[in-house]
C-alpha cells in the first residue's frame, strides 16, 4: 500500500482549505499553533450512536520552508476522489476507515441521530426542507475554512451517520485514510462543531484555568 505523509502548507491550505486569512491563519488555528477540526465520532457509551466534537489536534504549526506554516496531520494511506451527485443523499453508513474527508466542491451536511429515537429512517427532501426530524447534531461541510474534517464514526454497533449533498452542482471530495486506522492525537475542545469563535472560546477558558 502506498503511504504519504500528510502535511498541510501554505499551497495544500490554499487549494483544500480555502486559502489562508489575511493574518496567515488557517482555519481555527489559535495563537498561529492549533488547529481545530470537527469530528464525527462514535459515543463511548451504548448505543454508540455518531456524535459531534470538535477536535485540537496536538501537532503544533511550524515555519514552512518557503513562507507561511505548515502542520504535519501523520501518516495516511491511499486516498479517493470521490464525486456525488447534486441534491443527492447517502443513507445510513459508517466511514469506511477513520480518515480526513476534505471538500473540495459543492456542499455537505452531516446529520446525526441517536438511535433509540426512532429516527433510522432517511428523512424525506421535504422533512429536511422543513427542519424535521431534528438531527442530535448537524454539521454544514463548505469549501474553504470547514472544508476539512475528521470521520471515525466506524463502529459497527451503530449506523453512522447521514449524509446530504444539497447544492446544484456536484459534491467533490477526498477521502484520506489515516495510516493502520491511527487516529492524530488531539483533545476534545467541547461537543458539537468547532465554531468560528472556537480560538476566542479556547483562549478565554485558558486565562481563567
Amino acid at each position: 500500500m502506498l503511504l504519504r505523509k500528510l502535511l498541510i502548507s501554505p499551497f495544500l491550505a490554499f487549494h483544500f482549505l480555502g486559502g489562508l486569512a489575511q493574518n496567515g491563519n488557517l482555519p481555527h488555528a489559535s495563537s498561529n499553533t492549533t488547529l481545530y477540526l470537527s469530528a464525527v465520532v462514535n459515543s463511548p457509551t451504548a448505543p454508540y450512536h455518531a456524535i459531534i466534537e470538535c477536535w485540537a489536534l496536538a501537532a503544533p504549526f511550524i515555519r514552512y520552508h518557503t513562507v507561511g506554516k505548515a502542520l504535519d496531520l501523520g501518516d495516511t494511506s491511499n486516498a479517493t476522489y470521490v464525486v456525488l451527485p447534486p441534491r443527492s443523499a447517502e443513507g445510513w453508513h459508517r466511514p469506511p476507515h477513520p480518515m480526513f474527508f476534505i471538500l473540495l466542491s459543492g456542499l455537505a451536511h452531516v446529520r446525526t441521530y441517536d438511535p433509540a429515537d426512532d429516527n433510522m429512517n432517511l428523512p424525506s427532501q421535504q422533512e429536511l426542507s422543513m427542519g424535521l426530524p431534528k438531527p442530535t447534531e448537524s454539521l454544514y461541510i463548505t469549501p474553504g475554512v470547514d472544508s476539512l474534517i475528521i470521520a471515525v464514526d466506524t463502529d459497527k454497533r451503530s449506523p453512522g451517520h447521514l449524509t446530504y449533498y444539497p447544492s446544484d452542482v456536484e459534491a467533490v471530495a477526498l477521502q484520506i485514510p489515516f495510516q493502520d486506522g491511527k487516529v492524530p492525537k488531539h483533545t476534545v475542545v467541547h461537543p458539537g462543531p468547532c465554531q468560528a469563535d472556537t480560538e476566542h472560546r479556547v483562549r478565554g477558558k485558558d486565562r481563567n484555568t
